[in-house]
């Protein structure tokens, strides 16, 4: 009898459990999904029931991203979510009307484009994380880091969120100086045109930042491997490349930057969504959404010890290290 009755409260339990859906613009592969994967899976899994969709959009042509949004919006149907979580802003732009219209409530994480372009109006029941990045502090930081710096070249692809971004950026730069660094913004379709830039940076530039580069496109209009971007970038560049994403920083990526970190966004999506759960009543619309400010000093040891770069005792003391 009171194995029956333990058996009987744990079925209860699990019917009570909510169902959370998380759906990914990228791959559970990409770093910077499964970072924010494991900080949501490791806050919410012990009471909520998780599912994730993978749209896999770095891998297929922007044609079939209907296709692709159709699918992960009849996945949805079928698993019924008491919560849904969007990863990243190409997810938020294709289903994020959806969700609204069926009045599911939804956290986004990792929108670098202001959410409301994706919206004939405010919605009422999407509510999120910012990950814009934090160029003009990351200025402070070059140059504490390379104190000779004058001269910054910022390159992003030509996405709509670096163009939300490039004009963010531009707004707050006055007349392209920030601490004494002047900053140059490109944005770029072709990795051809990117490789050239790169290449010919010596010339009128100290350091590269790189932005956003998961869209460049081939010779073919394909769309070039953000990890092969990279490899590229750091292998070639002739001038020290700095990031402002964690996923951009590594052994064959840039030395460093104060990064927007994907593991933080997801660990503040999952403290959003379970408020929104916890308060079924509340309408999302009424929780803000957050901008993590704070960032983190993130360096590759492989790539300091490369361009024999020495960092203050303060900056040793702050930051965290990979490879």
């Amino acid at each position: 009898m009171i194995v029956l009755l333990v058996f009987m409260s744990a079925q209860v339990f699990a019917k009570k459990q909510k169902k959370i859906l998380i759906i990914e613009s990228y791959h559970k592969e990409f770093k910077w999904d499964s970072d924010y994967r494991k900080s949501i899976s490791d806050y919410l899994k012990a009471n909520y029931t998780l599912s994730f969709f993978e749209m896999n959009t770095k891998k297929i042509s922007k044609q079939n991203y209907e296709n692709v949004a159709q699918s992960a919006w009849e996945y949805s149907l079928d698993y019924n979510p008491d919560l849904v979580i969007l990863g990243d802003d190409t997810a938020l732009s294709l289903l994020g009307e959806r969700f609204e219209h069926a009045k599911i409530p939804t956290v986004y994480l990792g929108i670098k484009s202001d959410p409301k372009l994706y919206f004939d109006k405010d919605p009422l029941y999407i509510t999120g994380i910012y990950a814009k990045p934090l160029v003009l502090k990351t200025a402070q930081y070059l140059k504490e880091i390379l104190p000779k710096t004058k001269r910054a070249l910022i390159l992003f692809d030509k996405s709509k969120s670096s163009e939300v971004l490039y004009q963010e950026i531009l707004k707050n730069i006055n007349n392209n100086y920030v601490s004494g660094i002047l900053f140059q913004v490109e944005t770029i379709e072709n990795f051809i045109n990117w490789q050239s830039l790169v290449l010919n940076a010596r010339r009128n530039f100290d350091v590269i930042i790189v932005g956003l580069y998961q869209y460049l496109k081939g010779e073919n209009g394909n769309e070039i491997d953000s990890e092969e971007v990279m490899k590229w970038t750091s292998k070639f560049t002739p001038v020290p490349v700095f990031g402002l994403w964690d996923n951009s920083v590594g052994k064959e990526k840039a030395i460093g930057g104060l990064v927007v970190s994907s593991s933080a966004q997801g660990y503040e999506a999952a403290k959003m969504a379970e408020k929104i759960l916890i308060y079924p009543h509340v309408l999302p619309k009424s929780i803000p959404p957050v901008y993590v400010e704070e960032g983190s000093v993130l360096f590759s040891k492989f790539q300091l010890k490369k361009w024999r770069i020495k960092l203050s005792k303060n900056l040793v003391h702050d930051a965290s290290f990979i490879d």
